[in-house]
């Protein structure tokens, strides 16, 4: 097991697709101004809680956070997991940030690119992808994982999601044992760049919408790339 210490992370990044948005964040960004159909422009911008979404069966209601501003979208990362990540499996989320916001672009980019890619000759592609940053602040303790070679198996690169299972398996036993979370290098983007995973709901302190961000992926026939980001 990692060793466990306290971290203080002020005004982490967390990158989500701005057509998640909550409700509620919506609303209050178009306060007082004229939106003739806002039930139709908060449809679009609404996590679609569509049949067979995976996650939530790992976590109780009663870890699940309420009343406090921007509680939907906490605990909408915890309640759908999606296919799993480095540091959760399909039964239940957990919120991943950076220290700075470079990290997370290029962490995101990463999955953006290689779902663009496939198996067959691959065309020239020039797409654009909008993100909400939301930050958050850390007080607590959290397991932390280093560079050095006793802790590479959770840091790899490739094959995705296969690398992810030592991980995984990590975050179980931590869960298990009553554990917050795990703080660890950036994989995508190198030296600089902290993550956080954080298991538990109630320690997401203060998430806030900051800025919103397009990414434009320009992915070349060879496979080569590039990302563009630039902040509204």
């Amino acid at each position: 097991m990692p060793p466990v210490r306290t971290f203080d992370l002020e005004g982490t990044h967390r990158l989500v697709p701005t057509k998640y948005r909550p409700k509620d964040t919506f609303r209050e960004i178009v306060e007082g101004y004229d939106v003739e159909d806002f039930d139709t422009v908060v449809s679009a911008t609404t996590l679609p809680r569509h049949k067979g979404a995976t996650g939530g069966s790992g976590i109780s209601q009663l870890e699940l956070v309420y009343g406090v501003p921007n509680s939907e979208i906490v605990r909408n990362t915890f309640e759908f997991a999606g296919d799993g990540g480095r540091f959760h499996d399909r039964s239940r989320g957990a919120w991943y940030a950076c220290n700075i916001v470079q990290s997370s672009i290029a962490e995101v980019s990463y999955h953006l690119v290689k779902r663009l890619k496939t198996d067959r000759e691959i065309p020239a592609i020039r797409q654009k992808f909008q993100y909400d940053d939301w930050q958050a602040d850390f007080h607590a303790d959290f397991f932390q994982i280093d560079s050095t070679r006793k802790f590479a198996d959770y840091l790899r690169t490739e094959p995705v999601p296969e690398c992810y299972a030592a991980g995984q398996a990590l975050a179980r036993n931590i869960l298990l044992k009553g554990g917050n979370g795990i703080v660890y290098p950036s994989v995508r983007f190198g030296e600089g760049g902290l993550c956080i995973a954080c298991f538990r709901p109630a320690l997401v302190y203060r998430p806030r919408l900051t800025d919103i961000y397009t990414l434009t992926i320009m992915l070349e026939s060879s496979g080569h790339y590039e990302v563009r980001h630039a902040r509204k």
